[in-house]
């Protein structure tokens, strides 16, 4: 029997890469679902699957050997979830890997129907297992293995510090004597609404706070350039539009790297709101701001609770805060991974021991709904 994956988005996808990686080491047959994000980052060499959403999902898990089910949920996408359902109803386990500290329970009924409830929910930490509990997801199918994504974290920046490469960005920066400062922008509007109006209203729009950012920073212009990261779902012109209207100035540009990764190893200090983004910069001992002015939805707040991180969620006094916050930085450190770290390098293994161990299940009940 195999282990059948599926996601949607960039996080989820790159959520599930290492378990499959995992899989790989271990010759555990396994395939993937081709859709979504994960169809450009995976190995053509893996086994893919194309399921038909007419088909007698029975029989479709039966004859492509299905034994368990691992997805990882998407903010707009419900295919992962529905394919769940699916496995679900066949009685085969179904393993959802998280990738991120928010929406625990909104995401098992995205699609509009009664709460799932997968036989393993994993979640990041302590912290995210406590606000999943709060949240309303079961505490008896959560199981803390770290977030697979972060695995590689370490190795790939003590690879980066030793190559010499760099960021391009970075480089001619400090030959001006200015120090990069990236930004992290999120799909904000796209994702949660830019009013009120919406039930999922973050309370800020990616473009308020990149304005406002901007705003603080015009002081420290001689001393720091802005490296702008777009979100790999966002509008990559209107964000540079928007970034040229408020910049004021501040010298910067709209970030080229591949992988937002790479810009948050080449900068001096990473701002953003809630991307994961921030949370690695944080693990990497970097000195990291979370802006969110205004924020009405409580599990953004994860930031706040990670020692030196600068958590803004109001307007007042936004410019001394973020001035005093510059000053504290030394600039040109060299900075070293945090403990929290080792958490998430055993995350694949973890969350494949639990894959195998599911695997060799027999389920004699359908998956319960949450009340």
């Amino acid at each position: 029997m195999k282990a059948l994956f599926v996601s949607g988005d960039v996080g989820g996808a790159r959520a599930l890469l290492p378990v499959m990686g995992a899989c790989e080491r271990h010759s555990f047959p396994f395939a993937v679902c081709r859709h979504g994000h994960i169809v450009t980052e995976a190995p053509e060499r893996w086994e893919w699957i194309h399921p038909d959403g007419t088909a007698d999902m029975r029989n479709f898990f039966a004859e492509n050997g299905v034994g368990v089910l691992v997805f990882a949920t998407s903010s707009k996408d419900t295919t992962a979830l529905t394919l769940a359902r699916r496995a679900g109803e066949c009685l085969i386990p179904t393993i959802h890997v998280l990738d991120n500290w928010t929406s625990y329970a909104l995401r098992m009924r995205m699609d509009g129907l009664p709460p799932f409830v997968p036989d393993v929910y994993t979640v990041i930490d302590d912290l995210s297992r406590r606000e999943a509990e709060e949240d309303g997801v079961d505490g008896s199918v959560l199981y803390v293995t770290g977030q697979p994504a972060l695995a590689s974290l370490a190795e790939e920046y003590r690879v980066w510090l030793n190559s010499g490469v760099g960021n391009v960005s970075h480089r001619a920066a400090s030959r001006s004597g200015k120090r990069v400062m990236a930004f992290i922008s999120e799909p904000v509007t796209h994702d949660q609404g830019a009013t009120s109006a919406s039930s999922r209203y973050r309370g800020y729009t990616e473009k308020e706070v990149l304005s406002l950012f901007c705003q603080t920073m015009q002081p420290s212009a001689d001393s720091v350039q802005i490296m702008v990261l777009p979100h790999p779902r966002e509008d990559r012109e209107e964000l540079s539009r928007h970034w040229e209207s408020s910049r004021g100035v501040l010298e910067g540009e709209i970030a080229s790297v591949d992988r937002g990764r790479k810009a948050i190893f080449g900068a001096d200090a990473v701002v953003g709101m809630a991307s994961l983004l921030l949370y690695e910069a944080w693990l990497l001992g970097k000195p990291v701001m979370s802006l969110q002015p205004g924020l009405r939805v409580k599990p953004l707040r994860m930031l706040a609770r990670r020692e030196g991180v600068l958590f803004i969620d109001t307007y007042e006094n936004t410019a001394d805060r973020v001035k005093k916050w510059i000053s504290s930085i030394r600039f040109g450190a060299r900075h070293s991974p945090l403990p929290e770290l080792r958490l998430h390098e055993k995350a694949p293994e973890d969350v494949f021991r639990l894959i195998e161990r599911y695997a060799k299940q027999k389920k004699t009940h359908r998956m319960r709904s949450q009340s």
